[in-house]
């Protein structure tokens, strides 16, 4: 299991980002973090990602600020904020399972799309196929055998990665020369860049 978030311990913050290569500076993860957070939650609690700064704020400031401004008393925000033990986490595995769920779904609108974590499913009524998204920078051969050790019969079966640097592109597996696995860059087209300033 994958984590993102942060602890607060004995008035320390620590932040716990989400790693991808294509997000590698620490402003770039927080923002990253909270979109993920934003694309999880209805549209009156998500994050105005325009208000905060990522560079000097960690996402301990930036969600306590949050949690203020929905607050209706200061006064019970300042008894939440004045915890010295407090941590906020979120299983990047289960919300990476969501997201590509809700695009896949989108995207599929005459297809039978279901979720049975970890897996994603589709069907056409003629083929099944399988989905499996894992928030992982390292995909090794091990990885690769474990999962094809858990295939069904009669179902494609893919795999689906945060893009890197070196994984752009998606990979085909075989065996005796049919394609048995197939794994899928994932690309966060969601993710907006902030514009560098010069």
């Amino acid at each position: 299991m994958r984590l993102a978030g942060f602890i607060i311990k004995n008035g320390r913050i620590y932040e716990i980002l989400p790693k991808t290569c294509y997000f590698e500076s620490i402003s770039e993860r927080r923002r990253l973090f909270f979109e993920i957070i934003n694309f999880t939650m209805p549209k009156s609690f998500r994050f105005n990602l325009q208000e905060y700064d990522f560079t000097n704020q960690n996402i301990a400031q930036i969600f306590m600020q949050k949690i203020v401004s929905l607050l209706p008393f200061w006064e019970t925000a300042l008894l939440f904020l004045m915890q010295t033990n407090f941590q906020f986490l979120i299983n990047l595995d289960k919300v990476f399972l969501y997201i590509v769920y809700k695009r896949i779904l989108k995207k599929n609108p005459k297809k039978f799309v279901s979720i049975q974590p970890p897996f994603i499913y589709i069907d056409n009524g003629k083929r099944k196929v399988r989905i499996h998204p894992l928030w992982k920078s390292n995909f090794n051969k091990t990885t690769i055998e474990k999962e094809i050790q858990i295939m069904e019969k009669n179902v494609e079966h893919y795999i689906v990665l945060p893009k890197q640097n070196y994984f752009y592109r998606y990979k085909s597996i075989y065996h005796q020369n049919c394609e048995i696995l197939r794994i899928v860059p994932y690309s966060f087209s969601f993710f907006k860049r902030a514009k560098a300033v010069s």
